[in-house]
C-alpha cells in the first residue's frame, strides 16, 4: 500500500501588545536666589517633580511667612498707606499693576487709607514679585515606539511584536512666583510688617493666571496681620 505524507507548516502569530507608558522624570533641585531683603531672608532649595505623585500635588499649592516688628503690631492696620513696587520686580506692565491692586484691597480690608496718604506721614508698602523657572518644559517625545523579535525552529518561524504608545502632551515649564512684603513707617524707615509667599503653578494653566496668582499670593501675604506667625 502506497502512503502519502502530508507535512504541516506551523503559522506564526503575530502579537501586539499596546502598552501605555508614562515616563516618570527625575526628580529637579532648584536653587533659589541666596540674595537678602529687609531682615534678610534666604532662599531654600526646593525639590519640585513634574510627574511624582507628592510632588506633582505641590503645583498651585502656597507657602507663606510672616514677620512683625518689635511693638509695631499697634501701629499696623490704621491711617494712610502708599504702595510701591519695587524695581527688580520681573512682571510688567499690566501684569504688574495686577499684582499692586490685589495688594491694595488687602490693604484695604486691613484697615488702611489707601486714598489719603499725605507726603512724609503715615506708611508704604512695598512689594517685590519675582517669577522663576522651577522646571523647564519637557521635550516633545515620539508617541509610539517599540522593538520586534524573530524566532526560527524547527516547527516554523515566529515573528513578535511589543509596541508601547504614549499620547500623553508634555508638560509646560513649573514657574514658581514669588511675592515679598514690607510694611514700613515713612518717615523712620522702619519695618513694621514683613511677609513672603510663593506659589508654584504651570506655564500656560488657565485655572492661574496673573489675576488669580495675584489674588492668592497677596491673601496669604496677609495671613494672621497684624500678628506675625
Amino acid at each position: 500500500m502506497r502512503l502519502n505524507f502530508v507535512s504541516l507548516l506551523g503559522l506564526s502569530v503575530l502579537g501586539i501588545s499596546l502598552l501605555t507608558a508614562v515616563p516618570a522624570n527625575a526628580q529637579n533641585r532648584q536653587q533659589w536666589g541666596g540674595d537678602r531683603w529687609g531682615s534678610g531672608w534666604d532662599r531654600q532649595p526646593s525639590r519640585i517633580g513634574a510627574r511624582g505623585g507628592a510632588e506633582q500635588s505641590r503645583e498651585a499649592r502656597v507657602s507663606s511667612e510672616h514677620f512683625v516688628g518689635d511693638g509695631a503690631e499697634s501701629l499696623l492696620g490704621r491711617g494712610p498707606i502708599r504702595i510701591a513696587a519695587l524695581p527688580d520686580s520681573t512682571p510688567e506692565g499690566r501684569d504688574l499693576l495686577t499684582y499692586e491692586a490685589a495688594t491694595l484691597d488687602r490693604l484695604v480690608l486691613a484697615g488702611y487709607d489707601t486714598l489719603l496718604s499725605a507726603e512724609g506721614s503715615g506708611q508704604v508698602a512695598e512689594i517685590r514679585i519675582r517669577q522663576l523657572v522651577a522646571e523647564p518644559a519637557e521635550a516633545r517625545r515620539n508617541p509610539v515606539s517599540g522593538e520586534g523579535s524573530v524566532m526560527v525552529s524547527n516547527r516554523g518561524t515566529a515573528v513578535g511584536m511589543a509596541v508601547a504608545v504614549d499620547f500623553t502632551e508634555p508638560l509646560t515649564a513649573l514657574i514658581a512666583t514669588h511675592m515679598d512684603l514690607q510694611i514700613k513707617d515713612r518717615e523712620s524707615g522702619a519695618v513694621l510688617w514683613e511677609a513672603r509667599a510663593q506659589i508654584t503653578t504651570r506655564e500656560g494653566d488657565a485655572n492661574w493666571g496673573p489675576d488669580e496668582i495675584a489674588a492668592r499670593l497677596s491673601a496669604a501675604l496677609f495671613e494672621g496681620f497684624p500678628r506675625g506667625t
